[in-house]
């Protein structure tokens, strides 16, 4: 076989990959976990039941594949904040950039959080995406503290914390409307303040409208 046949058989597995994910998350969609089926999946995307074996090893191996793409996306969103600004300015702009994945990704990481709850393998994937999160946030923490701007917190206690306050504040708000509120700038200015109280010892640059030129 030479190179160029090698790449050609690559980029069609590649794409019947992509074809399988695409359509796991519409399955995982319109049914839910529990109640999709790997028939449902290959039927929706025309692809014969054996070809997904060679892909996946069952149902809970392309959810946790379509899992991390979702996850993927709330990292990029989170961390990609301009470095202008206050450091409220910054937080504010991760967590409204955050919730906004988190909403666009909430068909998938609704099912995320339910499975957790019942399937080990799941719930230990569930873990590891949150400790990426929580490095992140206690490693911001211990650099602001080694700057003698926050308060002396345990980083990654304080990590935990404000990483699950905004999570599972988001998962209420986006999947059951609690609390019913339309706009998620202000949302996202509101879980600021708390995060930026409850980490930073000056408080006075957070106390600005959301609407305010310069913040």
């Amino acid at each position: 076989m030479n190179v160029r046949t090698t790449r050609a058989n690559l980029s069609r597995s590649e794409k019947t990959r992509e074809k399988l994910v695409a359509a796991a998350r519409r399955v995982f969609r319109r049914k839910g976990y529990l109640h999709a089926t790997v028939d449902d999946i290959v039927k929706s995307c025309r692809v014969a039941r054996g070809t997904f074996y060679l892909y996946f090893p069952n149902k809970r191996g392309i959810f946790l594949e379509v899992v991390e793409r979702a996850v993927n996306e709330l990292l990029e969103a989170a961390s990609d904040v301009r470095p202008q600004g206050t450091p409220f300015e910054r937080i504010r702009e991760s967590n409204r950039r955050y919730m906004q994945a988190w909403v666009s990704n909430r068909d998938i990481l609704k099912e995320l959080f339910t499975v957790s709850m019942f399937d080990d393998e799941v719930a230990q994937h569930h873990t590891r995406i949150r400790e990426r999160f929580i490095r992140r946030i206690a490693q911001s923490i211990q650099r602001r503290q080694d700057l003698g701007q926050a308060r002396p917190v345990d980083p990654i206690i304080a990590a935990h914390a404000l990483s699950a306050m905004v999570d599972w504040f988001t998962y209420l708000w986006a999947v059951r409307n609690q609390p019913p509120e339309p706009d998620l700038e202000r949302l996202a200015h509101q879980l600021s303040l708390l995060w930026y109280h409850a980490v930073f010892l000056d408080t006075h640059s957070a106390h600005r409208s959301p609407e305010s030129p310069d913040g």
